[in-house]
Order: structure tokens, then sequence, then C-alpha cells
């Protein structure tokens, strides 16, 4: 048939009958394939504009995961070294509270008082602040003495020698306690070093000790060292 030839009804009606014998014929074969003759041509099933549908990406979303991310970079505030030194300011660094329990016996003095109470005993807490500024002795006691405490000390030296006098305790009636700083610090006995700080740093390498002398041991009847 020439398609061309026949009148506008024709011609429509024939590609109407076309196009719906063409859709019933490819339903049982996998889905509809659209088909349209104009003027005799054949236009496969292309799709059109308004078929095409694109995506549109939800902007919303990312934007506010990246305002979340910003808002949580800013709130995490500076970081800081946690390594960093402390200056103390008394010329030694900062260090921990030292506390030290002194336990003063007979056998501890050089040298030995021939005349001390046989029972004699004594007990002290020395502690020491963390920024070296003070030196604190608290519940000084003693008993059993063979006599009457005359001068009670804080000396500089090592175990098993003597040393001179860095402290005197205004008090010595037990228990005693006294806290020594650098104002205290006019005349260290012989052979102390010649600042607080350094006495501090000899005190916390247990070079100084307590003793406890008496009428009858004027030299001295109960030591001990403070490490």
């Amino acid at each position: 048939m020439n398609l061309p030839s026949m009148a506008g009804k024709e011609r429509a009606a024939l590609a109407c009958a076309v196009a719906l014998l063409l859709a019933c014929g490819s339903s049982g074969s996998g889905g509809p394939q659209r088909e349209s003759v104009v003027d005799g041509s054949s236009v496969g099933d292309a799709p059109s504009q308004e078929d095409a549908v694109v995506p549109l990406q939800d902007s919303s979303a990312a934007d506010t995961q990246t305002m979340q991310d910003d808002a949580a970079t800013q709130d995490s505030g500076p970081s800081f070294d946690s390594g960093a030194s402390v200056d103390a300011g008394v010329g030694l660094d900062a260090e921990t509270a030292a506390l030290y329990n002194v336990t003063l016996t007979t056998k501890a003095v050089t040298p030995v008082c021939k005349s001390a109470g046989a029972t004699a005993a004594g007990h002290a807490t020395v502690t020491i602040d963390a920024a070296n500024s003070m030196i604190a002795v608290s519940s000084f006691i003693f008993s059993g003495l063979a006599g009457t405490p005359t001068m009670v000390h804080v000396h500089f030296g090592t175990a098993g020698t003597d040393g001179g006098i860095v402290f005197h305790f205004t008090n010595m009636t037990a228990p005693i306690s006294q806290t020594f700083t650098a104002a205290d610090y006019a005349s260290p006995g012989f052979g102390a070093p010649p600042t607080f700080a350094g006495f501090v740093a000899a005190m916390r390498a247990g070079n100084s000790y307590l003793q406890v002398h008496t009428t009858a041991c004027p030299g001295g009847e109960l030591r001990g060292q403070i490490q």
C-alpha cells in the first residue's frame, strides 16, 4: 500500500492500527517497545525529554555534614604540650613533695654517748614541699632520756659523721612541730651548703639528721638520719 497517496485521515488511522498491533505483539517478549510511524518512517523507542528523569543531588545533606565537620574542628580547641617543664622559682626544678619518717636512736649518735638512757628513743616526720620552699618537722617526740633536753637541732651530714647545725628548734617540749624556710637559713654550720636550696637538695639526698642534746649527753643523746 502506498502511504503517500492516501488521504490524511486514512494515513492517521493506519498509523494507529500499526502501532496497536506492534504493542500487542511485543507484550510477551520482555516488555513493550514504543514505535511510531510518521509519514511512512519508523522511530525507535528513544526516551523523550519528559520520560528522561535525571536524579538531583541532595546538596542540603552534604552542606549540613560540612558545617558539622567545621564546627567540630573549631570546638576541639588548641592542643598543649603536656611535657613542658615547670620552674620552681627557688633554684631547683619542681619536684614531688617528700615525706620522711625519722627514727632516733642512741646508737646513731657519733660518737655514742655512754650515759644515754637505756630506753631512750624518738620519732619525727619531716616533709619537704614540692616547690622546695619549706621544710616542716612535725610530731617530733622522744622519751627515756637520761637527761633534760638542752638543744634540739637539724644538722647537715651523712650517716656516721658529725655535721654542722643548720636549724634550731625553739621548743624542746615534745611533741615538737616547726617549719623552716630560706629566712631561717641565716648561718648554717660547718660543711653545710651555703644556700637554703642547696641544703634542701642535700636533705633529699639523705645528708641531714635530727639530734637531741641533753644534760647527760651534751654532744647528743638521740640522732636520726632524715632519709
